[in-house]
């Protein structure tokens, strides 16, 4: 009973927050609300194409046309037209064979680098040191290529800090959060960070 009680409540909230995650992942300074100066006034997305001149070779993460659509620990090989990306917790050993195969499908992931489980304390409070060791797994790893060309869409650096069940009794204070962002953008500057919080916090 608790099983299905904890697998139902993983896919309601996967429904959820699917849509905000990548919402936060999809902007950054450089993206705008409204349609550039170049493009024409009578021009529809709808109808029309393209042209050879102007459509990419290759569609990358920084190419893909639209707002990512993606799942939870959604494999490679289901990325396509109706999913365009993923959000995924790799291993060091793992992340690079994983960035390939989404970039072979113009895909794009938001990549959590450090499990929970590796970032809580014998009580389960949160450990800001615990994450950043969970986190410098990575720092051997090249991952500028695909932060670059947009297979990375941003580094998901926690869920739900905001719940205080989920560690110990306390949630993680905003300044710690802050400080996360901070230590991320160290290692990989060019990299967004985000996290998934019930709008109201």
């Amino acid at each position: 009973m608790t099983y299905t009680f904890k697998l139902s409540k993983r896919i309601a909230m996967a429904r959820c927050a699917a849509p905000l995650l990548l919402a936060l992942g999809a902007c950054n300074g450089a993206d705008q609300f409204s349609p550039s100066d170049d493009a024409p006034a009578s021009a529809s997305p709808a109808t029309e194409a393209p042209s050879a001149e102007t459509a990419p070779s290759f569609v990358t993460g920084a190419t893909a046309p639209g707002v990512v659509f993606a799942a939870f620990d959604m494999e490679n090989s289901l990325l396509g037209s109706v999913y365009t990306g993923s959000v995924r917790q790799p291993s060091p050993s793992s992340i690079l064979s994983l960035l390939q195969g989404a970039r072979s499908k113009g895909g794009r992931v938001f990549v959590k680098l450090a499990p929970r489980s590796l970032c809580q304390n014998s009580d389960g409070s949160f450990s800001l040191t615990k994450w950043k060791a969970a986190v410098d797994r990575f720092k051997s790893v090249d991952l500028a290529p695909y932060i670059t060309d947009g297979t990375i869409q941003a580094h998901f650096l926690i869920d739900e800090p905001n719940d205080a069940s989920n560690f110990g009794g306390t949630a993680i204070p905003r300044a710690t959060l802050d400080a996360m962002a901070a230590y991320s953008k160290q290692r990989w500057p060019g990299m967004t960070t985000i996290v998934r919080v019930i709008p109201t916090w």
